[in-house]
């Protein structure tokens, strides 16, 4: 749950044009307002906001498969960090069929290995602290950066 609510925060606040967010709190405030803001909705806002998650969700498998949001090799945990970059940024990719992406999933999933170990503050920003302002700009940065690397 808190997962689909970071996505729907995210997705409201960082601006792709801009590369930053449009507003920042601290991610408790903001968990707590995406919760009311959901209560107030209409049913088609929601089910439009429904349909942006489930495209991103279908998207970050092509593109990262078993290994999407997991920043080591064994499969700990999700990492919150590398969930809430990539399905913010990958949510709009309408015009990216999923057949394209996964024909790019094991250079997508290299290349992220790779930015990780080589990009100490990449990693520290999905690591600690990973809800700060800082680190969140860190984080969609590179995601982004990975994604336009790939031509995504």
């Amino acid at each position: 749950q808190e997962l689909c609510l970071r996505f729907l925060i995210f997705y409201q606040l960082y601006d792709t044009e801009m590369g930053d967010f449009r507003e920042f709190y601290d991610m408790t405030h903001l968990l707590d307002q995406m919760m009311l803001k959901l209560n107030k909705m209409h049913i088609d806002e929601i089910e439009r906001l429904y349909s942006k998650f489930d495209v991103s969700m279908e998207k970050c498998y092509a593109l990262f498969g078993e290994r999407a949001f997991y920043k080591t090799e064994t499969k700990f945990a999700i990492n919150r960090s590398l969930f809430t970059s990539f399905s913010v940024l990958l949510a709009d990719a309408d015009d990216l069929s999923t057949d394209w992406l996964y024909q790019r999933q094991e250079l997508a999933v290299q290349r992220l290995k790779d930015s990780l170990e080589k990009n100490s503050d990449y990693y520290n920003a999905i690591t600690s602290s990973t809800s700060s302002r800082g680190h969140m700009a860190t984080q969609f940065s590179c995601a982004r950066q990975l994604l336009e690397d790939l031509k995504v």
